[in-house]
């Protein structure tokens, strides 16, 4: 019994730190419309900002609890084996796609804009790693045997 305490306490401790994803997908609303105010002034590096901070948002939210789904439309997804397979290589090919393309811009690429955002793309790339995990969790939770 203490084992199992321990562990729903500490799935609770990162279910409460999983809403610092809040704030931080405030401050990438912040710098998403930060240029539209400033007519356009710096936008990639505003956007860049934006690619971080929702990068790190998405990588708090994958510490929460993958065995409740958050609404209908997720149980149906997670709940169909095909449809859940189809949502995991949709994340797995937008993560890998960011990833490769953060790493190119920083590394190969000459262009300055790309540069620019290349950081960001990375970042938002590694959120989603977290993201992908969560997705097998809660696909592999909520899997409906036929």
């Amino acid at each position: 019994m203490a084992g199992k305490s321990l562990v729903e306490d500490t799935r609770k401790i990162f279910q409460y730190i999983s809403y610092i994803q809040y704030p931080l997908m405030l401050v990438t609303c912040y710098y998403m419309f930060m240029p539209m105010f400033n007519k356009m002034h710096n936008f990639w590096a505003e956007y860049n900002k934006a690619l971080i901070f929702l990068g790190l948002a998405i990588g708090f939210s994958s510490l929460q609890d993958t065995r409740k789904t958050q609404n209908k439309i997720s149980r149906i997804i997670f709940e169909s084996p095909k449809y859940s397979m189809y949502f995991i290589y949709l994340v797995f090919f937008q993560t890998l796609g960011f990833i490769i393309f953060g790493l190119f811009g920083y590394f190969i690429s000459k262009n300055d804009t790309i540069q620019e955002v290349s950081m960001g793309a990375f970042t938002f790339g590694m959120g989603l790693i977290g993201l992908l995990k969560s997705v097998i969790e809660m696909a592999d939770n909520h899997r409906k045997v036929e």
